[in-house]
């Protein structure tokens, strides 16, 4: 496994915080991320210290501590690339964020995950009827939930796709039932022509875990229809994803992959500011790999979008604790969440949302306490 928590001190160069030296030169074809360090809870994400990451290679990285203005002033010295890289990294980071829906993100909110499957790996089969998951959607907005997120197709491992009448007939009217009652929705779909009806029925916000490839034409259809979408970051598809996923480095390989992402929906048309992004925990991911791009959180922040999570129940906590009942993982889960939000995540999607909005509301105080 890479080490990506070394830091090797060269004798020479800026001094940075905690003196730790800056690199004299660093070569033009390294590529360069910042993870900004103690993030404070507040809409414009701040921070009081940043850490430089040089990958020389596909697999050795030199971390350095330091802060804005050192930094800035370092690759004022380095080649033209490396400063322009720099530069751009620290501009996505002071960016303004909003997914402009009327939501506050002032603190973390909560997406309560409503699954209305057969066979999701934790919750599959739950609701009878559309009216059972329309009032279990009512009863997470009651303790807690901003966004209900709503899906009528499984991605758990090995799964297959249902049809595109049987994802329909699931979910828009259980969209069409939780709008009605004033709720925000977000729409869970691999498909354009899904994205589209759960529209019409009053969904606000598009959650793809496919990142836009379920559809030949979701880059344009998301393009039109304007609103924010979540793009997850998989390694295959549900069928296979788990099928010896391979990373150099995880965390930074999925950064890289994001950019590019990000380069494509810009070009076909789609806001770069209604783009949120999600790093796919558990999508194609072995225990090693979750757990690097979670302690590795901070980085995406350079991607210049809000960070939407989901570890709730997910296999990893299985894995670490023996816990083999995805219900019973509560938790493991809680202390995930309480991680990311650490690392300035915003969004959380959760299956426990009375649970994980009392344990935001009490690290929610204590943080506000220690700001005054």
């Amino acid at each position: 496994m890479v080490n990506f928590n070394q830091i090797n001190n060269i004798p020479s160069g800026e001094v940075g915080c905690d003196n730790q030296i800056l690199p004299d030169i660093v070569s033009r074809e390294s590529k360069i991320y910042l993870r900004p360090l103690n993030i404070k809870l507040d809409n414009e994400l701040s921070w009081s210290a940043i850490e430089l990451i040089v990958r020389e290679d596909a697999s050795k990285f030199t971390r350095f501590k330091t802060n804005n203005l050192v930094l800035q002033e370092w690759a004022k010295k380095q080649s033209g690339e490396i400063e322009i890289k720099v530069n751009k990294l620290l501009k996505a980071l002071n960016k303004t964020r909003s997914i402009h829906i009327g939501l506050s993100l002032d603190t973390p909110i909560i997406m309560g995950i409503l699954n209305v499957t057969p066979d999701s790996f934790s919750d599959g089969g739950k609701f009878r009827s559309p009216q059972e998951a329309i009032s279990a959607g009512i009863k997470m907005a009651a303790n807690g939930a901003t966004i209900i997120d709503i899906g009528g197709d499984s991605t758990r491992p090995k799964s297959s796709q249902p049809s595109f009448r049987d994802e329909e007939s699931r979910i828009l009217p259980v969209i069409a039932g939780i709008v009605r009652a004033g709720l925000t929705v977000s729409v869970d779909t691999r498909r354009s022509a899904i994205m589209k009806k759960a529209v019409k029925e009053g969904a606000a916000i598009l959650n793809d875990v496919s990142s836009l490839s379920g559809s030949k034409d979701s880059e344009e259809v998301v393009a039109s229809l304007g609103l924010p979408i979540i793009l997850t970051h998989m390694q295959g598809v549900p069928e296979n994803m788990q099928d010896n996923p391979f990373y150099h480095a995880a965390p930074f390989d999925i950064f890289d992959w994001f950019e590019n992402k990000l380069r494509k929906c810009d070009a076909a048309g789609i806001s770069l500011e209604k783009i949120i992004i999600d790093p796919g925990i558990g999508f194609g991911k072995t225990l090693s790999h979750n757990l690097e791009i979670l302690s590795n959180l901070a980085i995406f922040h350079a991607l210049g979008c809000h960070i939407c999570i989901g570890v709730s129940r997910k296999a990893f906590i299985g894995d670490l604790t023996g816990e083999k009942n995805p219900r019973t993982r509560l938790p493991g889960s809680l202390a995930a969440i309480l991680h990311c939000v650490n690392e300035g995540a915003k969004i959380l999607r959760v299956h426990d949302v009375k649970e994980t909005n009392q344990s935001l509301s009490v690290y929610n105080a204590i943080n506000r306490r220690g700001l005054k």
